[in-house]
């Protein structure tokens, strides 16, 4: 994580591009970097490529296992499990986000969404992350995975 928020690299993970248009359209006017990948099985992939980015927002359909398995799959590896991960649901009657957060994921937002809302989730998301590394950094065990 670069530690600036404001300028972070986010992968962009969604179903179809013109979903993925909007989101990173949005990201872009908030001075983010984008990557795009059009499906969660890609993901990990691009997760991985260099520059490593600092958050992935992961447009997830809650029952959908490929997507709480690429989770788990960052979570697991070495290079990238300290990644961040915001993931969009649209969320069933009367289901709740415990899979998504038992997968490893930072935050959950439910899709459709205020804009606003979302800038701001990302931007709390990326702030966390990046106090999490300044501890880590001096030795701290206080948030390791």
């Amino acid at each position: 994580m670069n530690g600036k928020s404001e300028n972070a690299l986010i992968l962009v993970v969604a179903d179809g591009k013109e979903h993925a248009d909007i989101l990173t359209s949005l990201l872009a006017k908030q001075g983010y970097q984008t990557r795009v990948g059009l499906n969660a099985r890609t993901a990990v992939q691009l997760a991985m490529k260099d520059p490593v980015p600092d958050l992935v927002v992961f447009d997830l359909k809650l029952s959908d296992n490929v997507g709480l398995e690429v989770c788990r799959e960052i979570r697991r590896n070495l290079k990238i499990r300290n990644m961040l991960i915001l993931t969009l649901t649209e969320r069933p009657e009367g289901r709740d986000c415990v899979p998504i957060f038992e997968a490893g994921c930072d935050d959950c937002v439910e899709a459709p969404c205020n804009p606003q809302e979302l800038i701001l989730r990302i931007q709390a998301v990326l702030h966390r992350g990046a106090i999490k590394e300044q501890i880590n950094c001096c030795g701290s065990p206080v948030f390791e995975r």
